[in-house]
């Protein structure tokens, strides 16, 4: 004679993952409900998180992209700066070049 012990509760954990393995595998939500005894509401609600959850690697993927992205922004508007205040320094000699002219052809 086999003696069953009652079954013990599932943690949320494994009844997440038997929701989203019965789903994948056809089960209405009517059965999965009847099965894990769970209401629809929670199968929608652990299905969501799931879609949600194996989108993470590409949301990630597409962050490292920007991260990459805005540094090379960051790199070449720091280069710009750099120009910007060479191109001042020479635009400065240029006027007082210019405003020295000026005084000695007045002058002559």
């Amino acid at each position: 004679m086999e003696v069953v012990v009652g079954k013990a509760r599932m943690s949320r954990k494994e009844k997440a993952e038997k929701i989203v393995e019965m789903y994948e595998s056809g089960y209405s939500y009517k059965e999965i409900c009847e099965a894990l005894r769970v209401a629809p509401k929670t199968i929608a609600k652990v299905l969501k998180e799931a879609e949600e959850g194996s989108k993470r690697p590409e949301i990630e993927e597409c962050l490292r992209d920007l991260e990459c992205r805005v540094s090379k922004l960051e790199g070449d508007l720091r280069e710009l700066e750099r120009r910007i205040v060479k191109l001042s320094g020479r635009l400065d000699d240029a006027v007082k070049a210019l405003k020295r002219l000026y005084r000695e052809a007045v002058f002559v």
